[in-house]
């Protein structure tokens, strides 16, 4: 199964997020986040396989030093495959891109068959709000991320890698976002 290395919202951006997921759900256009095994996120690096003990014990160490991070979800975006996916973009900020530049050369000396889509000049950050979904019901996806007052300011809390394939997922491991920084 593949991996991603994922970065988590504070627990006020992530709960906004997941009530837009519910609201999905309960307007029977999407359920698919909401029943999932899914926490709101933003993937950094997607691999075919990874040495985990290596990959963890990198990012465990790079997580802890890290000065807090504020990303901006300030758009809906779709991205034009046949996954149907609707997305909150994220804003790109030089400070983002030296996380995801960091965590890329990280996965690249720990993984193997890095996705392209992940890859520094390609990626394009963002906070799935709903996938496998028919052509049709992306205007409703993004009537209700109307909803939503943009831009939403979250904070990095942490920084997780997980497995996951077509319909499921399981996070393997989460390290908290700046512990070493704190204490100092």
């Amino acid at each position: 199964m593949p991996y991603a290395v994922e970065l988590y919202l504070d627990p006020a951006a992530d709960a906004a997020v997941r009530r837009l997921w519910a609201d999905l759900a309960a307007d029977g256009v999407s359920a698919v986040m909401h029943e999932g095994p899914y926490r709101p996120h933003v993937s950094l690096a997607v691999m075919g396989t990874a040495d985990l003990e290596a990959l963890n014990a990198a990012l465990a160490s790079f997580a802890a030093g890290m000065s807090p991070l504020a990303l901006g979800l300030s758009s809906i975006g779709v991205f034009p495959s046949a996954e149907g996916v609707v997305f909150l973009g994220v804003v790109v900020t030089e400070a983002l891109l030296r996380v995801h530049t960091t965590v890329h050369a990280l996965a690249t000396r720990t993984a193997g068959e890095l996705w392209d889509y992940y890859t520094p000049g390609r990626w394009v950050p963002h906070c799935t709000v709903a996938y496998r979904l028919r052509s049709e019901r992306i205007p409703d996806v993004v009537r209700l991320c109307l909803q939503l007052p943009l831009p939403l300011i979250a904070r990095v809390a942490a920084v997780g890698v997980v497995e996951f394939s077509a319909t499921d997922g399981r996070e393997l491991v989460t390290y908290p976002w700046g512990e070493r920084a704190a204490e100092a």
